[in-house]
């Protein structure tokens, strides 16, 4: 078995900052930067479909981040990000460095070289390594870190950028589908992007795709999906907004007797408009992810959205702390009790080679505010009222396969979000949370647990400490 290439890159990347670092110690500049989260989370009818329902749940959740950058000169800097995290699993046993006797590992998140090229009028950087893959800035498309190249280039008011990241290797062992043989896969990721700044905003427009195949005599799968997203971000007035809008599309094809083509067609839409006044910030936001027609879905049809293979959360996520992911707890997944973000809440589509699971077919509209109270004190208030896009089934039902074709609920419910946020020091920020979802039809569960639920909760609370 050939010598995977992004081992050979990791290999070249750290003899490239070895040799900085040897060769010009005296000119090296070292940064080290990143933050702690640690927080406690309560919650009833939330998480994991293995874990217990219809008893409150206790869990402790840590992640770190440490980046360390290693600049030689204003053109050539290199990049190291350390993760080490904690989350409980459906056993409530710890997971990560955060086990019992301290052990779990470390990840890397990013080992990469960075530098200016040299003899061109614009200004064009080069990042060459393992890195993030974030399209927007507030990660609203965020793939995940692995290997490859981008370029940025800035000329006058417009930004260029470029990138080729290798998602999978010919000889990977396909671990991450239901599929226990090793697949030969071989998968890319390509996108492009350009953006236009003004003096009140700037708009963009990007194309990503993922593309592949698996040529594994049993698997024989192939296939390209496009993500083609604008956005922009600015003011009018007093007022500020953002907005996004992404619509998928490709095909994954089999090749094996009796397995489904899949054609994809989806899109999401976010808006977020706020206005400050006095101590005061109002806002008014909403969201729209298009569901799938579960009939048409099992002929291969997917009209819901989906996100790039191995897919981190998006920035939308963080908008509600029940039917989203957490809503106001500070950097890092302090939250993850939310439905979005759990297995059961997301559709099961494709092949799994070049598309993650979908975004649950849902829409939004939440009113939020923040109080300025004093110098260390702001708190914070949201009521969101949520529906489901999907057909002939329920988005937050149907992954378990229980749906059935006569229930098709239109109401997700009424959630209330509150919290407050204490700045002890400028770099250790206390933060808690609590939300409650009245659930509608939609979110009974009772084709999932067998019986109605009764309204889920949740709070969470987070100590976060940057440097």
């Amino acid at each position: 078995m050939r010598k995977k290439w992004y081992k050979s890159l990791g290999w070249i990347v750290g003899v490239l900052i070895l040799l900085m670092v040897s060769g010009a110690f005296a000119k090296v500049e070292f940064t080290l930067t990143g933050d702690s989260v640690v927080a406690h989370r309560m919650y009833r009818n939330l998480g994991d479909p293995a874990s217990p329902w219809d008893s409150i749940a206790n869990t402790w959740t840590q992640t770190n981040r440490m980046v360390l950058t290693i600049k030689v000169s204003p053109d050539l800097y290199g990049v190291a990000r350390f993760d080490y995290d904690v989350f409980p699993n459906v056993y409530g046993i710890s997971s990560g460095f955060g086990a019992w006797d301290a052990g779990g590992s470390v990840t890397v998140k990013a080992a990469n070289v960075n530098f200016k090229l040299p003899g061109i009028d614009w200004p064009t950087w080069v990042r060459v390594g393992i890195q993030d893959w974030v399209i927007r800035g507030d990660a609203f498309l965020n793939v995940t870190y692995g290997p490859g190249i981008q370029v940025s280039s800035t000329s006058g008011n417009c930004r260029f950028g470029f990138g080729w990241a290798k998602l999978r290797e010919y000889d990977e062992t396909s671990s991450a589908t239901a599929r226990v043989d090793t697949a030969e896969v071989s998968a890319s990721l390509f996108y492009g992007l350009l953006d236009y700044k003004w003096s009140k905003g700037n708009i963009g427009f990007y194309a990503l795709t993922t593309t592949g195949e698996d040529d594994k005599p049993a698997n024989k799968i192939e296939g390209t999906i496009w993500w083609l997203g604008l956005y922009s971000d600015g003011k009018v007035g007093p007022v500020s907004y953002k907005f996004d809008f992404i619509y998928d599309t490709g095909k994954e094809n089999s090749k094996v007797l009796g397995q489904v083509d899949y054609k994809y067609s989806g899109w999401f839409t976010r808006a977020v408009l706020t206005y400050p006044y006095d101590k005061f910030t109002f806002g008014l936001a909403g969201l729209y992810a298009s569901g799938d027609n579960y009939e048409k879905l099992a002929k291969g049809k997917v009209k819901g959205f989906v996100l790039p293979y191995r897919s981190g959360p998006m920035g939308a996520q963080a908008e509600s702390l029940i039917v989203g992911s957490g809503w106001e707890v500070g950097p890092g997944p302090a939250g993850d009790v939310g439905y979005t973000t759990n297995p059961f809440a997301k559709t099961k589509i494709g092949h799994n080679l070049l598309a993650s699971e979908g975004w649950p077919g849902m829409w939004g509209l939440r009113l939020f505010s923040y109080y300025k109270a004093n110098k260390w004190l702001t708190l914070a208030g949201q009521i969101a009222y949520w529906g489901d896009t999907s057909k002939k089934g329920d988005s937050f039902e149907q992954w378990l396969g229980a749906g059935t074709k006569d229930k098709d609920e239109d109401e997700i419910g009424w959630e209330v979000n509150v919290g407050a946020k204490i700045d002890i020091y400028k770099n250790l920020t206390l933060r808690t949370v609590f939300g409650y979802l009245f659930a509608g039809d939609a979110m009974d569960m009772k084709e999932v647990r067998g019986k109605k639920i009764d309204d889920p909760f949740a709070w969470v609370t987070t100590l976060v400490f940057t440097y």
